[in-house]
């Protein structure tokens, strides 16, 4: 996998509605970006197999984002080159409204699924996710309640700022690249 990652110390915030809406628009921004590797990985000739962006928070101590591509077997550099090009072309230009509506449509009808699916977890789904919110800690919260915050943050977002959420946090020079491959494809780079 080639990974284009960056990272900064954590900055806690109280798990607020405000706080969620703030932290929206990246998290919008990346999946954006994944659906695009998603479309690029489906196309002819194309060196990776698929892709995402994600911005963690790694045990309450660091700001940890990064988008990553998988290179099919031997076009390593090819994938990094999509790689590089997607993110500058996400900084410069951002991304189109129909983009985003695609992204918005698939999270109100994901938080839907769940209002739907509520009666029906299973204790151990509730359990871990119960979890998750004290080790994040955020306010655990009902589908119902998540859908509604969903629904209204959504109605306010805009390409525009969903763009400079994306630019705010990857336009840095505080990037580095990670390869990982296989030993073979490293010992013929090496010999070569």
């Amino acid at each position: 996998e080639a990974w284009l990652t960056t990272s900064r110390p954590w900055q806690f915030e109280p798990d607020t509605e405000a706080s969620r809406t703030k932290r929206l628009p990246l998290d919008l921004a990346h999946y954006i970006l994944g659906r695009r590797f998603e479309v690029l990985a489906k196309e002819e000739g194309s060196p990776i197999t698929d892709g995402y962006a994600v911005r963690e928070n790694l045990v309450n101590l660091i700001d940890w984002g990064h988008v990553v591509v998988t290179p099919l077997e031997g076009r390593w550099e090819d994938a990094v080159r999509v790689l590089e090009q997607e993110v500058r072309r996400a900084i410069e230009y951002g991304f189109t409204s129909s983009e985003l509506n695609d992204i918005k449509n698939k999270a109100t009808v994901g938080y839907g699924a769940a209002v739907a699916t509520a009666d029906t977890r299973e204790s151990s789904d509730l359990s871990w996710d119960f979890i998750d919110s004290i080790n994040e800690r955020a306010v655990f919260s009902t589908p119902e309640v998540d859908l509604d915050f969903i629904e209204k943050a959504l109605d306010s977002t805009t390409p525009e700022i969903v763009h400079q959420a994306f630019k705010n946090y990857w336009q840095t020079e505080d990037v580095a690249l990670f390869l990982t491959t296989s030993d073979e494809q490293a010992q013929t780079t090496a010999d070569e």
